[in-house]
């Protein structure tokens, strides 16, 4: 009777230990994905990098510039040429800046040690323009002619910018010189343009909703003229020249335009312009109305998650420049992507743009990108380890159970 029990007892302790092995033989894998896409899928990176991941990005950057020359002094140096001329050629002034900043990388050695001391010795300007100015004077004279004409034909296009109600919808506005990698870039165009194309809209026209949005908020980001508000312009602009020359992946395109719904829901944003264009009334009257209907239509959580996303524009635009930003953006899929994205600009500046010409989206593998150590994702490594440790125990426990089963029974000497 006792062995009859005894037997019964280990059928259900072994099926017990089964249901607990399946179980977490199932459930670690599901927890070990969730840890995975919560650190790679851009969620829980932070918005600004450490100086420890721009750092060992910039290195990424340099080993990448270094395998990119072929051997040997002479020809290191005549592909060094050969790529400044190309981006000439094509017209692109920022990769062009990025092949000279990386001089000490695709040149030699001795070349390397010449360049760095060179710009150690330039007076004025940071690491990149100190650099840029001793690798321009290596170029041949023609080269440095052509090279120094295109940089100027650059900062002639700067020009006092008017404000954003006299802007061409059409047309970039820029100030400031490079130098200063700061300029005021607005393409957001105007509120009489605003009022027609929301009248437009309303009225049961096509009209792409995306670009309304993004012309409505940075227009109200322009009434008040903060730092803040100035970055906010400068990234609308960056983002409305990439949507409307289709320059955006289909899904970044997608990203973004969920991003901007929820800063501005239709259904907040429709019935309040309905009723700020209701009538008849002066261009003045319309303009003062249909502000009041875009700022009355925000959603403030919605706005500050996409003022986040925004920020990483416009830090990209200013470590490279507005229309190199562009470029940038092709490459990018989601948050994680732009976050990448922001963080090589912040290490490489027009660096970026050069490595981009030679590898594409590649250039954002370079990215050490910081893990923000939620609680969410603590709580989930935590859940992994204890499920870890309980499947050790029921593997030890099975196979302890096994080896005293495998044991002869024992002779009673009675």
């Amino acid at each position: 009777m006792a062995k009859r029990r005894k037997k019964s007892t280990d059928r259900r302790t072994d099926w017990m230990r089964a249901v607990v092995f399946n179980s977490l033989l199932i459930l670690m894998p599901v927890v070990a994905f969730q840890i995975l896409r919560s650190a790679y899928a851009g969620q829980t990176y932070v918005d600004e990098p450490t100086m420890d991941a721009i750092a060992q990005t910039k290195r990424n950057l340099d080993r990448t510039f270094i395998s990119l020359a072929p051997s040997g002094e002479a020809q290191r140096e005549a592909f060094w040429l050969g790529r400044i001329e190309r981006e000439l050629d094509a017209g692109d002034v920022s990769a062009a800046r990025g092949f000279l900043i990386a001089a000490p990388e695709l040149l030699g050695r001795d070349d390397a040690k010449a360049l760095r001391a060179a710009a150690a010795a330039e007076p004025l300007g940071s690491e990149d323009a100190r650099l840029e100015a001793a690798a321009a004077r290596k170029l041949p004279v023609e080269l440095a002619q052509r090279y120094e004409a295109a940089r100027q034909t650059e900062l002639s296009s700067a020009a006092p910018a008017p404000p954003p109600q006299a802007a061409d919808p059409g047309s970039p506005v820029i100030t400031e010189a490079r130098p200063d990698n700061d300029r005021r870039y607005d393409v957001l165009g105007s509120y009489p343009d605003l009022v027609n194309r929301t009248q437009r809209w309303i009225d049961g026209d096509q009209v792409d909703t995306t670009d309304l949005k993004i012309v409505g908020l940075g227009l109200i980001a322009a009434e008040t003229a903060t730092q803040a508000n100035e970055a906010r312009i400068r990234a609308a602009s960056i983002l409305r020249s990439a949507h409307r020359s289709r320059r955006l992946s289909d899904e970044f395109r997608s990203y973004i335009t969920a991003q901007l719904d929820t800063a501005l829901p239709d259904d907040r944003l429709r019935p309040r312009a309905v009723t700020a264009l209701d009538g008849l009334a002066t261009t003045e009257v319309k303009v003062e109305r249909i502000k009041e209907a875009y700022t009355s239509a925000i959603d403030n959580g919605g706005l500050r998650r996409l003022e986040r996303e925004l920020a990483q524009i416009d830090q990209i635009g200013k470590q490279t420049s507005p229309s190199a930003a562009i470029h940038v953006l092709e490459l990018v899929k989601d948050g994680g992507d732009l976050r990448r994205a922001r963080l090589v600009a912040d290490a490489g500046g027009d660096r970026m743009i050069a490595l981009i010409k030679e590898s594409g989206a590649a250039v954002l593998g370079h990215a050490d990108m910081s893990v923000h150590w939620s609680t969410r994702v603590i709580l989930q490594i935590m859940g992994l380890s204890a499920a870890a440790a309980a499947f050790f125990w029921v593997v030890v426990l099975s196979a302890r159970h096994n080896l005293r089963s495998k044991e002869p029974p024992r002779v009673d000497p009675h």
